[in-house]
């Protein structure tokens, strides 16, 4: 491959894949493990662990990185990811992972016979599709544990395991992948610790469906990197690509300097530069980390940014103008999810008859359009508490959907919403 076609690969890192290279969340990491370490038979249940923040914040490239370094600490700890907890269909792959994983056995070892019946593997016995039979039931841990006695004969131990399940905020999507997370959070007799990734919602859509019994410290908010973290993630994944690329000439700890201030911390910005800087690099003639080709990184990721919020924008499904008016009042004011409910109604009446009518036909109460807006990652919960006060998580990202408006209309829409958060 040419020096162009590694360049090429460079800037198109995946948005929701691994950064090039990690930094910052050491806390949540060792929490995680941790939980994992601490477990022992017949122990309190629901040593479940909560990653949530929004869209953009890092919760899949942390479950990646717990999932890298779990060896580190403990060498015969076992790690299953479960990217689709909403799919019930997964479920009984991830049964017949876990006991294959946790007793270390051929995928094969728990075959039994039930008369002239065979019952292959946990796959079979979790979904009770038996040869010669047309019985389905809903793969559930209570399936799987009804050859526990089995399992525990073969396996002289079992190795501890994470399971880590991203988008957990869908969870009550999938009924058979509800039960089963309920019950390894329920039980103490297997080492299975969760560990979820999702919305700031996650924890509260959790108790919804039951896992209720989750350690507040256990709740991890995801926010940005601290400016540190951010450069260092930046000055390691530039010198991973210089390296890849054979060499690049000039020193791109000076890059990173420059790219890291506009991210924000955001890790969703961090990779957007990355990938900016690559570009920059594709479309030169001159493979250097120079000023001329710097300047067109930042105005690359500048682009990317603005691209990535209209993307937000668009998932939350609102219209600028109610954005933006939410946003005010969260800096005006400590604004709560009813404060912003009275703030999205204040603010309706300003919107053309089109503009109206969209929106009445996507939100039927104002609560609505809040749970879309925290959906899209627009706004968040500040703390890990859903009464908690909302927050901006990215401020770059209200100022850009202030751009989107007139002065006109950002002056109407203060004067709308300002009875609304006067009280």
């Amino acid at each position: 491959m040419d020096w162009r076609g590694k360049l090429a690969r460079w800037a198109n890192v995946g948005e929701r894949g691994a950064p090039v290279a990690f930094a910052g969340r050491q806390r949540e990491i060792d929490l995680a493990i941790r939980q994992l370490e601490a477990w022992q038979p017949g122990t309190t249940p629901g040593r479940t662990v909560v990653a949530q923040g929004a869209p953009g914040a890092g919760k899949t490239a942390l479950l990646g990185e717990i999932a890298r370094r779990l060896p580190e600490r403990l060498p015969n700890a076992e790690a299953i990811y479960m990217p689709t907890p909403w799919i019930d269909d997964n479920v009984p792959n991830v049964l017949e992972e876990l006991a294959v994983k946790m007793a270390g056995l051929p995928a094969d070892a728990l075959r039994t016979t039930k008369g002239s019946e065979t019952v292959a593997g946990v796959k079979a016995v979790a979904t009770a599709r038996h040869a010669g039979s047309r019985s389905v039931s809903p793969p559930t841990l209570q399936t799987w544990r009804a050859f526990s006695r089995e399992f525990e004969r073969v396996a002289h131990r079992m190795n501890p395991t994470l399971l880590l399940i991203d988008e957990i905020q869908r969870i009550g999507e999938g009924e058979a992948t509800r039960d089963m997370l309920y019950n390894l959070h329920d039980q103490t007799t297997f080492p299975v610790v969760l560990v979820c990734g999702g919305l700031s919602t996650s924890a509260a859509r959790l108790g919804e469906v039951g896992l209720s019994r989750l350690d507040e410290g256990s709740i991890l908010r995801i926010d940005a990197l601290t400016a540190a973290e951010a450069q260092r993630s930046l000055e390691e994944s530039l010198g991973i690509m210089a390296d890849d690329m054979g060499g690049i000439a000039g020193h791109p700890d000076r890059w990173a300097r420059a790219l890291a201030p506009p991210t924000q911390g955001w890790p969703q910005h961090v990779t957007c530069h990355f990938r900016a800087a690559a570009e920059a690099l594709l479309a030169s003639d001159r493979l250097a980390f120079d000023d001329a080709n710097l300047r067109d990184a930042l105005a690359r990721a500048e682009e990317n940014m603005r691209h990535y919020y209209d993307r937000r924008l668009e998932a939350s499904r609102t219209q600028p103008m109610v954005v933006y008016a939410v946003h005010e009042a969260i800096k005006a004011r400590t604004t709560r999810r009813t404060d912003a409910m009275a703030v999205v109604d204040a603010v309706r009446g300003l919107l053309g008859r089109h503009d109206a009518e969209d929106h009445d036909a996507i939100f039927r109460r104002a609560g609505d359009c809040i749970n879309q807006m925290l959906y899209a990652g627009v706004v968040a919960y500040a703390t890990n508490v859903t009464t908690s006060p909302l927050s901006i998580p990215i401020p770059s990202m209200a100022a850009h959907i202030a751009g989107l408006l007139t002065t006109e209309q950002r002056d109407a829409v203060r004067r709308a919403i300002g009875p609304a958060i006067a009280h």
